[in-house]
């Protein structure tokens, strides 16, 4: 089996490639350059086009069973989207409070982007009279004096259909509630609804201040989040990533050319994404300061190669080739492994994440081409003396090459020790990995003295949850005309009632609930529902309201029971969905089904989604770059070793998490498979690099150490721009996203004492195994001076 294994590698020989290629960039820099450059402006020529989508509904996962019954459900039940404008009013219950109520609600209403808005100033009230009722606007008669105004703002106070919903129980905050077409018609609508809401609330803002809340309110929040955050990570990042090149290089020649393809890998990258349709979201824009940091890597790890001792014997084109044929196979493999970590997540069903595995895949895929293609053969065209430096121990910079002296001094000595210290630490982290929760919550990824967590706090105080729970109840055609459906609406009512964090549930036992108080000339004794079919059908003809539509199919065979909900956790919301779950098995008649929907079933699913698929990219990436690395490395042993440090920093994240009390979101979702592609780049240059001199039969020692001091430089300030990257992210007002750049902060950190430390320590403790003899028959190593 492993004879096979090794012919099947033996056919990829990048032995033969790699001189090739070098020869090739340097063999007519110029016009090589200038070709590599063209392409790259007419990619970045794209860019200005590409749009941010003003939605967030593509994180969410449609196409399901689920998914396709909301749509249908939808059609059925138009009013799912909403949002509240709430405002405080001591004088509600006045005439010019009335007044005002009632201007609001009507300007709002005659916007062309707003479905339909309900308050108190335009709902229906049931009033009974002598073995009747009749059905009126609530406001039609507004009393003048104080005892009668008194008993409207009890009456509207104290009623089922208005308390929490249209009236706090206090009495001085008046909601206005705001329906959207749902589904939207195009992408920019709820920005457009909201702006032009925005525009009444500013007519009216001596009633004011008002308080906006709702998923519409959220959703185009984010997309305004979004853009912020994308104007501030480019300038950010181009600014740390050269003041860490100035601090590892102090060239300014290298750090010019390396932002000039740090600017093309980002402009290609971009108008590369816009010409395959994709647009900026809040995952995508993850990317830019990610696909910026990872174009800087390659660069440091060329520069770090440019030996001025190369120059002693060989012209600027040899010295520059020499250290191509060095520098070339491990950036490729390096390249194609992060490539596969942002390639793996293109498999995810959640479209948003797809576009972003993709474009992180074509950034590294560009990122290997403009380096390569423009900036190595740029080189040629500066003084070789300004250009070639000194590196490893002779280093140009000190503290750089006096740290990895002491690292290899440390590693050197105490080799068991720190196979220790790693061990433990792995432990422990996959001990607390354990304790990990999926958690999602929109909220929460705002700041919480953001405004909009402000407003849907002040909101849910004072009325009640924004968060909405639908429920439909089926049965045959008429069902709802019996008391035995409706008296099984109402126990289901009384159930969720009961549950925390569901502040109101409304459907139609209410509305024959108030019939039947109301025909009794609103006797609280009646408070009930009616005992008899006949009644049911009695009352459906003396009433003419329309809020019968949004509870209640026309042939009655399906209702909808809507739950406002203030808790915004998809934990919690999936516990509440298990326990209608549960309640209807037990409680529902066999002539009814029970289904759970709505906004808040949406997303508890797309969760679930995410996590499984995330699983699944963190997987693909392992198995990817595991099969690369054992046909780079030649050898399966050296291939699952190299998995080691690799795995490392990731179990520590999730353990870190754990202990810690994050979760696992949309954000932090995406760490794993991203990450590894990262962590895994200096591995490779180092495990490259010390195949090499193990074939030429240097003792591990000398190996390990002669490695880690030529590589350390380039794995220093690899960490050090990536870091910046990440450190973009926590300038990023959305929490996942400071969240994704504070962990892979972590991640960086500790990948990196892994490959020092861990990685080193443990190929001098198996050295006795591993490298008694030489790595099997494999081709000769470069012949190069490096």
């Amino acid at each position: 089996m492993n004879g096979l294994f090794q012919k099947i590698l033996r056919a990829f020989r990048a032995d033969v490639a790699v001189p090739v290629l070098a020869d090739f960039i340097t063999a007519r820099p110029r016009a090589l350059a200038l070709a590599t450059l063209g392409v790259g402006l007419l990619l970045a020529a794209g860019a200005a086009g590409l749009r941010a989508r003003h939605t967030v509904d593509d994180f969410f996962i449609d196409d399901t069973d689920n998914g396709r019954f909301l749509s249908a459900f939808r059609e059925r039940f138009p009013n799912g989207e909403f949002f509240v404008v709430a405002y405080d009013d001591p004088a509600l219950f006045t005439t010019d409070g009335v007044d005002r109520l009632k201007t609001l609600t009507r300007n709002l209403a005659e916007l062309p982007d707003v479905k339909e808005v309900k308050s108190l100033a335009n709902v229906t009230d049931i009033r009974g009279e002598d073995d009747a009722f009749i059905v009126q606007p609530f406001l039609r008669d507004v009393p003048a004096d104080a005892a009668g105004l008194e008993r409207l703002r009890a009456r509207a106070v104290g009623h089922r259909l208005y308390e929490k919903q249209f009236v706090s129980p206090d009495g001085r905050t008046a909601a206005v509630v705001v329906f959207v077409h749902d589904p939207p018609p195009d992408e920019g609508y709820r920005r457009r609804a909201l702006a032009a809401v925005d525009g009444v609330l500013d007519r009216h803002k001596a009633m004011g201040p008002f308080d906006r809340a709702g998923w519409t309110v959220t959703n185009v929040s984010v997309v305004e989040y979004m853009m912020k955050d994308f104007q501030t990570f480019i300038p950010f990042t181009f600014l740390l990533v050269g003041a860490v090149s100035w601090f590892v290089f102090r060239n300014p020649r290298l750090i010019a050319l390396a932002l000039v393809n740090v600017a093309l890998t980002l402009g290609a990258t971009l108008g590369l994404s816009r010409a395959a349709g994709f647009s900026l979201n809040v995952i995508s824009s993850i990317a830019v300061p990610l696909i910026m940091s990872l174009a800087l890597t390659d660069t440091v790890h060329v520069f770090t190669h440019l030996d001025r001792r190369l120059l002693e014997r060989h012209t600027p084109t040899v010295a520059l080739n020499l250290a191509l044929r060095e520098i070339l196979r491990p950036s490729f493999v390096t390249s194609l492994n992060t490539g596969l970590g942002f390639f793996s997540l293109t498999f995810s069903r959640t479209p948003a994440i797809r576009e972003f595995g993709w474009m992180g895949a074509a950034g590294m895929a560009l990122e290997f081409l403009f380096t390569f293609g423009f900036l190595a053969p740029a080189v040629l065209f500066f003084r070789p003396e300004k250009i070639f430096r000194a590196v490893g121990t002779e280093s140009d910079n000190r503290l750089v090459a006096g740290f990895l002296l002491w690292v290899n001094r440390t590693v050197q000595r105490f080799p068991g020790r720190i196979l220790l210290l790693g061990a433990l630490a792995f432990g422990l982290s996959a001990w607390s990995a354990r304790s990990l929760t999926v958690e999602s919550d929109l909220l929460a990824y705002f700041p919480a003295k953001d405004k909009l967590t402000q407003a849907v706090r002040r909101v849910e105080d004072k009325l009640g949850g924004v968060g909405l729970l639908e429920i439909s109840v089926k049965g045959p055609a008429a069902a709802f005309k019996e008391p035995s459906a409706l008296a099984f609406l109402d126990r289901l009512q009384g159930f969720l009632n009961s549950r925390p964090g569901v502040d109101k549930t409304l459907s139609v036992a209410d509305l024959f609930k108030e019939m039947n108080r109301e025909f009794h000339n609103g006797d609280p004794a009646a408070d009930r529902l009616p005992d008899r079919r006949r009644l049911v059908e009695q009352y459906l003809l003396l009433y003419d309201g329309d809020d019968l539509d949004d509870l209640v199919t026309p042939d009655f065979a399906e209702a909808r029971v809507a739950v406002r909900v203030r808790d915004h956790r998809t934990s919690a919301n999936a516990r509440l969905i298990a326990a209608v779950d549960d309640f209807a098995r037990r409680e529902a008649p066999p002539a009814l089904t029970v289904r759970t929907t709505g906004e808040i079933r949406r997303a508890v699913d797309s969760v679930d989604v995410y996590m499984r698929d995330q699983l699944q990219s963190l997987a693909l990436a392992v198995v990817f770059i595991w099969i690369v690395m054992a046909v780079v490395l030649r050898s399966m042993a050296l291939s699952v070793l190299f998995l080691v440090p690799n795995l490392f920093p990731i179990v520590v994240n999730f353990g870190v998490m754990a202990a810690a009390g994050i979760p696992l979101d949309t954000g932090t979702l995406l760490i794993a498979s991203c990450a590894f592609g990262v962590v895994v780049d200096d591995t490779v240059h180092y495990f490259v690099a010390l195949r090499e001199r193990r074939l030429r039969h240097r003792p591990i020692r000398e190996a390990v150490q002669e490695v880690l001091l030529l590589k350390g430089e380039g794995s220093t300030a690899s960490l050090l721009i990536l870091s910046a990257g990440f450190g973009v992210l926590m300038l990023g007002h959305f929490v996942p996203v400071f969240e994704f750049g504070r962990l892979n902060l972590l991640i960086m950190a500790v990948g990196a004492a892994g490959d020092m430390f861990v990685m080193n320590a443990l190929l001098l403790v198996t050295a006795r195994r591993r490298y008694q003899t030489p790595l099997g028959s494999l081709p000769a190593a470069s012949s190069h001076p490096i």
